[in-house]
């Protein structure tokens, strides 16, 4: 609501505007009325005020607040895959397929299903070496296969790992392992409530500072979210007869969440 103050103003503003139209001049500012320099501030106030009384804008305790919820994960996604390098495109074909056959065998062995491995890069390419009149010459052919699997079984992912390169030979290759929370809606929320907590006690703790009272929650919205998802380390030894459990340490992952909020102040 505008307050009387503010009619005030507008009324003697319009009562300017027709008196400076009637006389038919610019108002003087040497007269001992009002100049239209006058006019022009009365108009700037009171759209200020009306600006103040309307709310346009927020003023308040502004803070933030993040929280963070902590678990084991319960999946591993490893990327894997074979390179074959031979005379003829044909004999690196047939040698990575075989390879790569022989690792899903494992995957079926380790109970895991087709839906969760993905072919994710294919290629065959013509390998070069120059000589020293810079004459490209042919040495073979490359093909690469690289796929993913997901592993929901984490307590034999060790044993997976070393049955594979077992199992695939030289041409085997193990680029890493992502560690992930499958289903992450429920530290999402735990993250979310204690983001909250931590953005009402920083608001507190602003306050009693500066000497004010924390009001009514007026804004609140959440900023960020970080995905739980690590990378994890092992080595794999291409000893095959002598070769144990590949090591691989999980770890745990964190889900973090951001929130911004405005409170009131009293």
């Amino acid at each position: 609501m505008v307050s009387s103050r503010i009619l005030v103003i507008l009324w003697s503003v319009a009562a300017i505007l027709v008196l400076t139209a009637a006389c038919g001049r610019e108002v003087s500012s040497r007269q001992d009325g009002v100049s239209s320099e006058d006019v022009a501030m009365a108009a700037r106030l009171a759209a200020q005020a009306v600006n103040r009384d309307s709310g346009s804008s927020q003023q308040g305790i502004l803070v933030t607040g993040t929280g963070t919820a902590t678990a084991e994960p319960d999946l591993a996604i490893i990327n894997l895959g074979v390179q074959v390098l031979s005379e003829s495109a044909e004999g690196a074909l047939r040698e990575a397929n075989t390879s790569l056959a022989a690792m899903l065998a494992v995957f079926i062995e380790y109970g895991i299903e087709d839906k969760d491995t993905q072919t994710r890069y294919f290629n065959i390419s013509t390998q070069y070496n120059y000589k020293d009149d810079g004459e490209r010459v042919i040495i073979g052919y490359q093909v690469s296969n690289e796929l993913s699997a997901k592993v929901r079984n984490l307590d034999n992912i060790g044993d997976l790992i070393t049955a594979l390169v077992a199992a695939g030979g030289n041409p085997v290759q193990i680029n890493g392992i992502n560690f992930a929370i499958e289903n992450s809606d429920a530290l999402q929320k735990e993250a979310l409530a204690a983001a909250v907590e931590a953005a009402k006690a920083q608001a507190e703790q602003m306050a009693e500072l500066s000497g004010v009272s924390v009001g009514k929650l007026m804004q609140i919205s959440q900023t960020r979210s970080a995905v739980p998802a690590a990378r994890g380390n092992f080595a794999a030894t291409m000893a095959f007869e002598q070769a144990g459990s590949t090591p691989v340490q999980s770890g745990s992952l964190n889900v973090t969440v951001n929130v911004q909020a405005l409170f009131a102040i009293e």
